[in-house]
């Protein structure tokens, strides 16, 4: 026996054992997982381990179609559970379970009856468990108002907890609900919720299940081959969990599937092939749908001979399992093959249990069809009178029961709204409440920053010092650089004043020509500190926006392209692919990239090339401006982008350069959280590139 000591070692094996026998089994794990379990059941002394482990055993041999071993596992369970109410609420559920597969919901409520309180368990996770299994009973006995109370509490409590193992569940049974009901938008909505998780938990047999529905639900829209593509994710997953419940019921809702997208030959085809592998795993309640389905398509064929023995096992099937829906869809099937071989009489009696049958579970339409064959079998036989009472009593039937059927979904969305409305003001009063809480919360943060507010002011007044100290350098700075220029165009002009009369028109010519450059220098170095007041401003004033790093590229080589076809240089632009996107603030990237584009058309020689590639980088945008110029030395990399750098090259048209291009754009580019780095081009060369934030 175990010590107490060792129970953990032990609820680690036994959730082990869930996982390989129960949640997601492998062909290759089953059976030494299942042996290892029987070993723990003979050496562990806990009864409430006990009681874990054999309803473990129990779901396994259920789920692989044991019936025998499965009761057998839950008696030991319910015994070891003794007076445990946690314990034998566990056995309970699992018991209710097993009878829900059976269709028995009756038994169901009956079982879980002691437990329709929420406060019977302290445990929530059964809770949520019992709160489901409930709500799929009720929808299977027409309690629809109840089942969706039921469902929406479940989801509660699983929301709750945080449990997307247990959510999956909840949500994949409601979503079969809102499917009953022809809700397909949110049963889609449910539906893909549960696959999203079943997929991150690699859920393959839940997974197998969900995928099915939303394969149903993709052909009932008439997406083919979303549908298709399903319904494959399902069969992959089905043989990957090697569970023969599950693989007979991916293999049955295939026929389903096939059915409703009108291809009769693959319908034929995977009815046959589920039939094989029922022959062989007995599972009776998915058995008895595929023999009935066949059976119909053989009618349909009028292959009427191979129908009658399956649609007799289907029927006996239906009876024992007490499958209204099933059994009179049966019947009316078995009554229309009979009428198509003329044995009227004997369809009769059929039909009229077929009639009654459906009517019980609302089946409109299909009890329509049955009192249209058993008005055909009464006017087969002669007697016409019954058949247009026949048809008339349907006629009667059906108003009232459409009628009733109105009016009861009317009063349950009264009632929806009804609760959705208290819903709403229960969630007011919890608004108000936390917003109560945020406000003290807020107050106390207040007080505590009070106290930090000195350290600010002496923070902001140094940065104010600091801010004044550099605008004084600024304008220094502007002023001796503008002095000179002036100086120089005063002397021009004086001397062409001076000596007007005696200048030659060439003279002039030239003499204009020096004011000219001398005036676009001056204009370059004004701009230059414009720039760098707008950069250097503390509060961001950017227009961050999403952007097309290929847009870019392509107005910037447009902007330059003058002045690089004046050295005979072409600019090129190639984009890896047609959008490029990036987030940035536009006129600070235009200006960025006419900065690059234009050192590059400065400093390139005579009929050569500028590349400017825009691309994604590992994860990053970016654009990189190259050309065939002479590069950028080692000992003058380090003062790049330093404000008046002056580097060893010179504009290959004695352009002027003032040394505050690059430093700017650098400036700009990290106000944007994006760099600016340099490199050598392979061959020669220079290559600058700007390195944007990415768009996810």
């Amino acid at each position: 026996m175990l010590r107490t000591d060792q129970n953990a070692e032990l609820r680690e094996a036994i959730a082990a054992a869930r996982r390989d026998l129960v949640t997601s089994p492998q062909p290759g794990i089953v059976k030494p997982a299942l042996e290892h379990a029987h070993h723990l059941a003979t050496v562990c002394d806990d009864p409430e381990l006990l009681t874990e482990l054999g309803i473990v055993l129990a779901q396994h041999y259920n789920n692989f179609g044991n019936t025998s071993l499965a009761q057998e596992w839950l008696q030991k369970s319910r015994a070891w559970a003794g007076s445990n109410v946690e314990s034998i609420a566990w056995v309970t559920y699992t018991q209710a379970g097993m009878l829900l597969n059976e269709r028995k919901a009756d038994e169901v409520l009956e079982l879980l009856a002691p437990y329709h309180s929420t406060d019977v368990v302290t445990d929530k996770r059964l809770n949520a468990r019992i709160q489901t299994m409930r709500a799929c009973a009720l929808d299977s006995i027409g309690l629809v108002d109840d089942a969706e109370q039921a469902f929406k509490t479940a989801i509660l409590l699983r929301e709750e907890l945080n449990d997307e193992v247990g959510l999956a569940t909840v949500y994949y049974n409601f979503g079969e609900f809102c499917m009953r009901r022809d809700d397909d938008v949110r049963a889609l909505e449910y539906f893909q919720k549960t696959r999203a998780i079943e997929l991150k938990k690699r859920n393959n047999v839940g997974l197998a299940q969900t995928c099915c529905h939303l394969a149903m639900l993709h052909a009932k829209n008439g997406e083919r081959d979303q549908a298709m593509e399903a319904y494959k994710q399902a069969q992959d997953c089905a043989l990957a969990a090697g569970v023969p419940m599950v693989v007979a019921m991916v293999k049955a809702n295939g026929a389903e599937l096939y059915g409703q997208l009108k291809n009769k030959t693959a319908q034929l085809a995977s009815l046959l092939d589920a039939k094989t592998y029922l022959d062989r795993h007995r599972f009776d309640s998915i058995r008895g749908q595929v023999l009935g389905n066949l059976a119909s398509v053989y009618v349909d064929n009028n292959e009427l001979d191979k129908a009658l023995p399956l649609l007799d096992e289907a029927l006996e099937i239906s009876r024992k399992e007490g499958h209204k829906y099933a059994q009179g869809y049966w019947l009316y099937t078995k009554g229309r093959l009979l009428n198509m071989k003329g044995k009227f009489a004997e369809a009769i009696p059929l039909l009229t249990e077929a009639r009654d049958c459906l009517a019980s579970v609302q089946a409109h339409v299909y009890t329509l069809h049955a009192f249209a064959e058993l008005a055909r079998a009464q006017a087969g036989l002669g007697i016409t009178n019954d058949a247009f009472k026949t048809m008339s009593e349907w006629a009667t039937v059906y108003v009232e029961q459409h009628t009733e059927g109105l009016q009861a979904r009317m009063r349950r969305l009264q009632r929806l709204r009804e609760q959705e409305k208290l819903d709403h003001d229960k969630e007011v009063f919890r608004l108000r409440s936390v917003e109560l809480a945020a406000a003290n919360e807020k107050l106390a943060q207040v007080n505590a920053r009070l106290e930090e507010t000195n350290k600010t002011v002496l923070l902001a007044n140094k940065e104010l010092v600091d801010l004044a100290s550099e605008k004084d350098e600024f304008m220094t700075i502007a002023a001796h650089d503008l002095r000179n220029p002036l100086s120089d165009m005063r002397s021009m002009l004086q001397t062409v004043i001076n000596h007007y009369d005696l200048i030659g028109r060439d003279d002039v010519f030239d003499v204009c020509r020096d004011l000219l450059s001398t005036v676009t220098r001056m204009e370059a170095t004004i701009h230059s500190f414009l720039e760098i007041s707008r950069s250097d401003k503390r509060t961001s004033g950017l227009n961050i926006d999403k952007v097309d790093l290929v847009r870019f590229a392509h107005r910037a080589a447009e902007r330059h392209f003058a002045r690089a076809d004046s050295k005979d240089i072409s600019i090129q632009v190639l984009a890896a692919t047609a959008s490029v996107w990036a987030w940035g603030d536009p006129s600070i990237i235009d200006a960025v990239l006419d900065n690059l584009v234009s050192n590059a058309v400065k400093y390139s020689p005579y009929n050569s090339v500028v590349t400017i590639h825009a691309q994604h980088s590992n994860g990053y945008p970016e654009v990189k401006v190259c050309d065939e110029g002479p590069g950028v030395s080692s000992q003058d990399r380090s003062k790049l982008f330093t404000k008046y750098s002056r580097i060893g090259n010179r504009p290959t048209g004695g352009e002027e350069s003032i040394g505050l291009g690059l430093y700017l754009a650098k400036r700009m580019s990290e106000r944007m959280k994006g760099t600016i780095e340099y490199a050598d081009q392979p061959g020669g060369g220079a290559a600058f590139t700007l390195r944007m934030q990415p768009v996810d």
